[in-house]
């Protein structure tokens, strides 16, 4: 009895493995959350890092995910700014580059997925269509919303669909409304406030962010989508 006694007392002492397990894996997803936060305020962020912050925090581990994702192809990221500009002015045909955005980046490229579901090509000669025959490519880097408005201009900068100019130059970015931030963190951590957790974080992680001009068309998305709270 006093030999029961004892080894029951020795086991209640000792913290469990599985309370030290949960206890370590706090720690570590806590560390590597703030590695995100960070990587996404310099644009460093990649789904390899979402993969490992889901093995680390918990939910189901996708063991493919946790390898280096290699560099979208240039058709997948054009289709996916693209698609951003589309979903920055709510374009009716939203749906259509979407899922053709999806089909192309399994794909690697446009290859034969070279018409978009209503039949219309997605290239014409060396310019790229939306689904509504309206350009996507203009003269030189120039880029079009869905409405015809310049969403790049041929220096590369970025505009939002009121005209206003996203990053004027390195030093500064606009809001929506015109202000002024000091940098381009600034921008993402007030975007990211105004669309919410869930929905800033579902972008960055979902779609290559982080490559072309992928990462200004989506920056331009999110920021113009948190235009109405500021």
């Amino acid at each position: 009895m006093r030999l029961v006694l004892a080894l029951t007392l020795s086991i209640l002492a000792v913290p469990s493995i599985s309370v030290s397990a949960a206890h370590a894996q706090s720690i570590d997803c806590q560390a590597v959350r703030r590695t995100r936060i960070l990587a996404r305020l310099r644009g460093l962020d990649a789904p390899n890092l979402a993969a490992l912050e889901r093995t680390t925090c918990g939910g189901i581990a996708d063991l493919r995910t946790l390898f280096a994702i290699a560099r979208p192809s240039d058709d997948c990221m054009r289709m996916t700014t693209m698609y951003a500009l589309a979903a920055a002015v709510g374009d009716e045909d939203l749906a259509q580059i979407d899922g053709t955005r999806l089909a192309v980046c399994r794909a690697g490229n446009l290859g034969e997925v070279d018409e978009w579901p209503n039949g219309r090509r997605i290239r014409s000669a060396t310019s790229w269509v939306y689904p509504s025959g309206r350009r996507f490519t203009g003269v030189g880097r120039q880029l079009l919303y869905p409405t015809g408005e310049t969403a790049r201009t041929g220096d590369g900068t970025w505009r939002y669909p009121n005209g206003t100019t996203v990053d004027p130059d390195s030093r500064r970015f606009h809001l929506p409304s015109g202000r002024v931030v000091d940098s381009e963190r600034e921008l993402i951590a007030w975007t990211c406030s105004r669309v919410g957790a869930d929905r800033c974080e579902g972008v960055l992680d979902d779609l290559p962010a982080a490559w072309g001009d992928v990462r200004g068309a989506l920056i331009t998305m999110l920021a113009w989508e948190g235009r109405d709270t500021d």
